[in-house]
């Protein structure tokens, strides 16, 4: 791999001795412009730099440093983050680069610390065409032979940057080196992947992948034909997102049975079922928007649906509602998870649609082993709805995570949990925690709850919690108008030996 491409640099003694004449030059010129104030302002903060304590640290501290300020890797993404989450690390991942500007010594240290160059990313629009390939070897390069996290970003018009993209991996100058570097892949991002691209056809060289995100803008030409996702023999996470539309051809995705996480993204709903039918030693699953099916034909739902299907792994499920649910309504009519602890249920649809035996008798044999319920609700809880099967008196939930509901929503779970007067069972017995992160529907910018909306929780908590209980409300992405009443009881229950804690965006109230 040629080097001949890394910027040369004088030696820190030497730097500092230009800089110094630099700065000696413009002082005894007589023509004071701003362009020459700018150019002293600079040669001072890079001189500032070069003399700092800093450069007097040894190479192995500022080593250690370098890597804990180091951006997040791709590898401890999820890559289920929203797009400004995932851009906004993204565009930090050739901090390497930008270190290793600052002088001589810095880049030394950085050129010989491989960790700082296994995680990155290759936008299209990030670099100039001629410095794609260079910045890309450097990465193989300076990373030795340790594990590598990439992500890559095709342009997403196929007329923009087409001819550059087609009928390679990144690009023809370097895919020889990428190609022979696939066995250190561990993770691998590709987003808008181009129709003619030859990744489907070199998955068996990713011998080490264990996290896969394959991700497309709506309506996308996609490469054409079977998907064979079963070469990556140690894959374990994947996300597909935005994929297939049920209007576009039909793709088939062979995936391996060693899968343990599934998202699925905006995807046609018989899809995403047919997907986790085939993983069955799932730990993780998340279902996220599901479109229409390609059919919702009866014979065709029950052909792939027979006895009870056990998930015996699964421990996490995000289940978002789909109003085209006869595939759903299917799959949780036989769908058993013994070993289910966390469920988050998104439902953004009206409640005269909600509801079904399926999805009560699914909900009704989580509460043994179910411990954190979450809910993203946009309307009320209506009486046909199975969301109040998730309270009742034997469930184990500890935690409820109420996520951006509507604030009829929180009123409602307010209502579902406070016993009635001298009864002698109560809905959610093991709770500990309730957590409101955001709501829907509350006026003012500031997202300020009201004394209205949150009294209802004194008498919920007056009447669970009894001297010696243990229990914490979490508020963030929220302002609570906290009343000298609701105040005055929240101090009640702890004189009468309750443990209360009220966490607003993760610092404790002055006022308990």
């Amino acid at each position: 791999m040629n080097s001949a491409f890394l910027p040369k640099f004088h030696s820190t003694p030497d730097e500092i001795n230009f800089i110094c004449e630099e700065l000696r030059c413009l002082d005894a010129s007589s023509h004071q412009s701003a362009h020459v104030i700018e150019k002293r302002v600079s040669l001072n903060r890079r001189l500032n730099i070069i003399r700092s304590p800093t450069g007097r640290l040894p190479a192995e501290v500022l080593s250690a440093i370098f890597k804990l300020v180091a951006p997040q890797s791709i590898a401890s993404l999820r890559t289920t983050a929203p797009e400004d989450e995932l851009a906004d690390a993204i565009s930090k991942f050739h901090f390497p680069i930008h270190l290793g500007a600052v002088s001589k010594r810095w880049r030394e240290i950085v050129w010989s610390t491989p960790s700082l160059w296994t995680s990155t990313s290759f936008p299209h629009h990030v670099f100039p065409k001629k410095r794609r390939s260079r910045v890309f070897l450097l990465y193989l390069q300076n990373s030795k032979n340790l594990p590598l996290h990439l992500a890559f970003f095709f342009p997403s018009s196929p007329d923009v940057d087409a001819q550059g993209s087609r009928g390679v991996l990144y690009r023809s100058t370097v895919d020889p080196d990428l190609i022979a570097n696939m066995g250190r892949i561990q993770t691998l991002v590709l987003t808008d992947l181009p129709k003619t691209s030859l990744w489907l056809a070199h998955l068996d060289k990713l011998s080490t992948i264990n996290n896969l995100m394959l991700g497309w803008s709506d309506d996308l030409p996609k490469p054409d034909g079977e998907y064979p996702l079963n070469k990556c023999r140690s894959l374990c996470c994947l996300n597909l997102r935005g994929a297939e539309s049920p209007r576009m051809e039909r793709h088939l995705y062979n995936i391996p049975f060693s899968i343990t996480a599934l998202d699925l993204d905006s995807l046609p709903i018989d899809t995403c079922i047919k997907l986790i039918l085939k993983c069955r030693k799932l730990v993780r699953f998340r279902l996220i928007a599901p479109r229409s099916p390609h059919t919702d034909h009866i014979e065709d739902i029950q052909s792939w649906f027979g006895n009870q299907v056990v998930f015996e792994h699964l421990e996490e499920l995000y289940w978002h509602h789909s109003n085209s649910d006869e595939w759903a309504k299917a799959f949780l009519g036989c769908a058993c998870t013994p070993s289910l602890r966390l469920l988050h249920v998104v439902d953004d649809s009206a409640p005269s649609s909600r509801g079904c035996t399926e999805e009560a008798r699914f909900f009704e044999q989580l509460l043994p082993s179910l411990t954190t319920l979450g809910l993203t609700v946009t309307n009320h809880l209506g009486d046909h709805d199975s969301h109040p099967v998730l309270f009742r008196p034997h469930s184990s939930v500890s935690k409820i995570v109420l996520i951006k509901c509507q604030l009829g929503v929180l009123v409602d779970v307010f209502s579902i949990l406070t016993p009635e007067l001298g009864a002698t069972e109560k809905c959610t017995p093991n709770l500990k925690v309730l957590s409101i992160q955001g709501c829907v529907g509350v006026e003012g910018p500031q997202h300020v709850l009201g004394s209205f909306d949150i009294e209802p929780l004194l008498p919920m908590l007056e009447r669970r919690l009894v001297a010696g209980d243990a229990f914490r409300l979490e508020f963030s992405d929220l302002t609570i108008d906290w009343t000298p009443r609701v105040q005055d009881g929240f101090r009640s229950l702890v004189a009468k030996g309750v443990d209360l804690e009220v966490v607003e965006d993760s610092e404790y109230v002055d006022w308990l």
